[in-house]
């Protein structure tokens, strides 16, 4: 019997069906990686996959990459360009073929899949580079070879993507609109918590007092702190207000908020609970995980309408304005709430968050698929 040589035929089958190979360019295990959502995401995947972790010895960045790095008056990101990416997509291709997998999933990790991996690969990630360059401090500055590179990586590695996974509809649109990619190759599903309630919320209070709004800026210029230290000084001559901020912030903030530095996971979500108000200025935000977090303590969120936010605060949970218009929006809207209402978001925040902002459901919408099986052909 004469064997046809390189002819497959293809079907689908749901990825809870097949063997998966699990990667990012980020560390599984840490629990602070890609803003804390990678080790959940990891945890949550285990649970609903037949998963295999992948972990590539990765080389070190490529010399013509090093050497820009050291010489260029403009940022370079290696992992971003062209020679760096294939050294590192070749080594994880190595290791996706000795493994005895259907298919990959890969979380945060478009630069290291512009060679193919032999089976279907699954990107998982909150937007595409065109929509973080310039809207995000590490991709702010880059020369028109940095550009350039970094779209020709994140291009070539869709190439080999059956599926991409995204947090917004943000993220949906740029992969249509810029990578050109058809509709029906992407899901959105919103990340779960990085740091969820120890216990179920309890409702805001109903009671008078003042008002206790909460930053959280690990990133003081991209967060947009100064807004935020402009609507509490405003709020501050309209009704009684207390503004803590967690983070990095500068000295000269402390005397319009109390500073309380960066905090252990406990201890944040402790200050999620002890609040009224999130305040989300940020002049970017991806997937917002400070603002997933705060939701599921229960706690109402107001925040600027950029990036993927608008996946995240429902009318009901909080409040969505203008990133223009951040300060005198947020003003006249919070120098009038009432604890009912605080009482009311809150309960519609908790609820929000447990039905549709879970890491149960994200791994579900992952394991639902239905993927491309490739298989050999004879005759």
């Amino acid at each position: 019997m004469q064997r046809t040589r390189g002819r497959r035929s293809t079907s689908t089958m749901r990825l809870d069906h097949m063997s998966t190979g699990l990667y990012s360019s980020w560390d599984l295990d840490d629990p602070s990686a890609w803003s804390g959502v990678i080790q959940p995401a990891a945890r949550a995947l285990r649970a609903s996959l037949d998963l295999t972790p992948l972990s590539p010895a990765m080389p070190r960045d490529a010399l013509v990459d090093r050497a820009q790095a050291r010489l260029s008056s403009r940022p370079v990101l290696p992992a971003h360009s062209i020679a760096t990416a294939r050294r590192r997509s070749a080594a994880l291709a190595a290791t996706a073929r000795r493994a005895r997998i259907d298919a990959v999933v890969a979380l945060a990790s478009s630069t290291d899949l512009v060679r193919p991996l032999g089976v279907p690969t699954i990107q998982v990630t909150d937007a595409t580079f065109d929509l973080v360059r310039d809207f995000y401090p590490m991709f702010s500055g880059l020369g028109p070879l940095g550009g350039f590179q970094g779209r020709w990586v994140e291009r070539r590695a869709a190439r080999g993507t059956a599926h991409f996974v995204v947090t917004s509809d943000w993220a949906r649109t740029s992969l249509i609109d810029d990578v050109r990619i058809t509709p029906e190759r992407i899901t959105v599903a919103p990340f779960g918590p990085a740091i969820a309630p120890a216990a179920s919320p309890r409702p805001r209070r109903a009671e008078g007092g003042p008002l206790r709004l909460l930053l959280v800026a690990s990133d003081w210029e991209r967060k947009n702190g100064a807004a935020a230290l402009a609507i509490a000084a405003r709020l501050r001559e309209l009704r009684e207000i207390e503004l803590v901020v967690v983070g990095d912030a500068p000295a000269e903030a402390g005397h319009l908020a109390r500073l309380v530095g960066r905090l252990d996971p406990d201890e944040l979500s402790a200050l999620y609970a002890r609040s009224d108000v999130l305040l989300d200025p940020s002049r970017a935000n991806a997937s917002g995980v400070v603002i997933t977090d705060a939701l599921h303590h229960g706690l109402p969120v107001l925040a600027a309408d950029v990036g993927g936010v608008r996946n995240l605060v429902t009318e009901d949970s909080g409040w969505l304005v203008s990133a223009a218009d951040i300060v005198p929006d947020a003003v006249r809207i919070l120098a009038h709430v009432s604890p009912a209402e605080l009482v009311a978001r809150s309960r519609a925040a908790t609820a929000h968050a447990r039905h549709r902002l879970t890491w149960e459901a994200w791994a579900a919408t992952l394991a639902a698929l239905e993927i491309p099986s490739v298989t050999p052909r004879r005759s």
